[in-house]
């Protein structure tokens, strides 16, 4: 696990959803279903935002009620509209996002049939295999390729934290209400 501290906002999660058909037909009607909510959340939701009317419009009704999905919120339809790939091949759909709110995306699949795994590829593969320290992209750096706004402490236990950051060494049990440690 790393424990990451930073003060950008800007962090590709590049995550990978794959959903796993029994048949390419079903597959084929989640990829349909993703481009459909894609076309409709472009369209029908230009307002995205804390103040936005949550309501559906008719026509989004309409569409879900076609497609037959009813349980996506306003916001799961929201995220239909930000940048991910919909890829199919055979039985197996594809979808790639550097958002982390992939709930709406997790409901259209499982409730198409899928099997569902979801990867970093930052971290994995598409193979499986984990990446090397080195051919991360991204890894430790900020959004410019540099460490300036993104400092990672390391690989836990081992690694050490930023200067200011207290942390009691793992044969330590903090009392949180009293502020001190005991020894095990």
């Amino acid at each position: 696990m790393k424990i990451w501290f930073g003060h950008g906002s800007e962090h590709s999660y590049s995550l990978v959803l794959v959903g796993y058909f029994t048949e390419e037909t079903s597959a084929r009607s989640a990829e349909q279903k993703f481009e459909r909510l894609r076309v409709a959340a472009e369209k029908e939701l230009p307002e995205i935002g804390w103040d936005a009317d949550q309501r559906f419009t008719t026509g989004m009704r309409e569409l879900l009620d076609t497609i037959k999905v009813w349980d996506l919120s306003r916001t799961d339809i929201e995220n239909f509209a930000f940048e991910h790939t919909a890829r199919r091949d055979g039985q197996t759909l594809r979808i790639s996002t550097d958002e982390i709110e992939v709930q709406g995306f997790l409901k259209v699949l499982i409730g198409a049939g899928a099997r569902v795994e979801i990867y970093s590829s930052h971290e994995w593969t598409e193979e499986g295999e984990a990446r090397g320290e080195e051919s991360q992209p991204g890894s430790g750096a900020g959004a410019n390729g540099d460490e300036s706004d993104i400092r990672s402490i390391g690989e836990i236990p081992g690694g050490e934290p930023p200067e200011g950051v207290d942390v009691p060494p793992a044969s330590q049990e903090s009392d949180a209400a009293s502020g001190t440690t005991t020894e095990d």
